[in-house]
């Protein structure tokens, strides 16, 4: 091999180790960047909890206090041991025939959100915001107790969210019905304010 070969043999060596390197670091930087994946949503069915009991359950007994500051009322119930504040002009009633689900209606008495006070966390499949945290439909909230709360902006029409019990046994939660601008304001304000209680 003459002079002029080893130069020219040399000079494919080094393209090589270049091509090589450059290939690698081609395939380093495809590797990090984050790549698109199709989730398909998956619908869940909750299943209402059956109360097996004969025994009418006692009636939520709830305490009522108002925020003179910003004119809510707060609204306590001793039996699952929870409070939020809500409008001051707004009305909490329990649904007829359960002292489980509570009905906030606006002072035109329209129902805006229904509050499930019992839900049976063991017989609940995931939801979806559970499924899919980071679409764009779910929302993490904050509460002023510190903790958060996701919000589920359903596309039919309606929103839900729920809070785990302190012992997670049971649930509590909150189906807004009518989302507009203005509910949607003070769904999360109502939200913001739950906090169990001991």
């Amino acid at each position: 091999m003459n002079m002029n070969q080893k130069g020219f043999a040399n000079i494919i060596l080094v393209l090589v180790i270049v091509a090589v390197i450059a290939i690698g670091g081609y395939f380093v930087v495809v590797k990090k960047q984050p790549q698109p994946t199709t989730q398909t949503p998956v619908q869940t069915t909750i299943p209402t909890p059956i109360e097996t009991s004969t025994q009418t359950p006692p009636a939520t007994t709830p305490s009522i206090q108002t925020n003179v500051n910003n004119e809510w009322k707060i609204f306590k119930d001793s039996r699952y041991t929870f409070q939020f504040s809500y409008p001051g002009k707004w009305n909490v009633t329990n649904q007829q025939g359960t002292s489980r689900v509570l009905i906030l209606k606006d002072e035109m008495s329209n129902e805006i959100i229904t509050v499930d006070t019992g839900v049976n966390l063991s017989v609940i499949g995931i939801s979806y915001c559970g499924a899919y945290p980071q679409d764009k439909r779910c929302e993490s909230l904050k509460t002023e107790s510190g903790g958060y709360v996701t919000i589920d902006w359903d596309e039919s029409g309606t929103a839900n969210a729920m809070f785990s019990s302190q012992d997670g046994t049971y649930g509590v939660s909150f189906t807004l019905h009518k989302v507009s601008a203005d509910t949607k304001v003070t769904f999360r304000k109502i939200l913001s304010t739950f906090l169990f209680i001991k």
